[in-house]
């Protein structure tokens, strides 16, 4: 083993059993450490672009079906396309926010800064009107979420506590487990981590660590992140926990 890891280090690899690998190192392994794969099966994710996430819970909880919500018409198309004969996989074209509605959408040269943010400058083409609703309203809807989820990703370029605020029934009843967003650490037009993290807390959820972090202004400067939280109450209550 001492010999493949250094042969790997040459070759600019590192080669770390998964068991000591720090937390926060990786996401799949410290989900894998906390919980029973196989009972996490509703999983919501709110921002899709083109499912690479959506494949990423398939291939880690085998049991799962995934809500994948994605406003923008052609990351819309191409997600439907690639899901298209996956039973376990639902694609919705709309976007998650405070309320149910059409909401003025901004689009980006990078389709995945598109945003209802405001916070977002840079947008290069004129907005178009997109239907929204609140997360509360389309699980609702959904009888394979039975009124809940066990895993929600949040990445909407800003618009996170809006997604947060059309949650608000379920968050007070304790009906999410574990929430994976995206949290800003610059004035950069990402939502806060502070502001995300206050949110969370008052719903009875802990921050667990962050992931995939981002230096893009400065070398030294940490611009953005995704944060894992966890609600102990709704983990425990469905079993989830190891």
């Amino acid at each position: 083993m001492d010999l493949v890891r250094k042969g790997l280090a040459k070759s600019g690899y590192l080669l770390l059993k998964e068991s000591v690998m720090p937390k926060g190192f990786y996401l799949e392994t410290d989900i894998k450490r906390l919980f029973f794969l196989n009972k996490i099966t509703k999983v919501v994710d709110i921002g899709a672009f083109h499912g690479d996430m959506t494949n990423f819970f398939l291939k880690t909880f085998p049991a799962c079906h995934v809500l994948a919500v994605e406003p923008t018409p052609d990351s819309f198309k191409y997600t439907s396309n690639r899901f298209l004969n996956n039973p376990k996989v639902t694609v919705l074209n709309l976007g998650a926010g405070d309320k149910n509605d059409f909401l003025a959408f901004r689009i980006n040269a990078d389709a995945q800064c598109n945003s209802f943010s405001t916070s977002f400058s840079n947008h290069s083409e004129p907005a178009i009107q997109v239907k929204v609703k609140k997360l509360d309203t389309i699980i609702e809807e959904d009888s394979e979420f039975n009124g809940a989820i066990d895993f929600l990703k949040l990445d909407v370029e800003g618009y996170e506590l809006e997604c947060l605020k059309g949650a608000e029934k379920l968050l007070k009843a304790e009906k999410i487990g574990l929430i994976y967003a995206e949290v800003g650490l610059i004035n950069d037009g990402h939502t806060s981590f502070t502001a995300i993290k206050d949110t969370l807390e008052t719903y009875g959820f802990s921050f667990y660590s962050l992931y995939e972090l981002y230096h893009y202004n400065k070398p030294t400067e940490l611009a953005f992140a995704n944060a894992l939280f966890i609600n102990q109450a709704y983990i425990k209550a469905a079993g989830l926990m190891l």
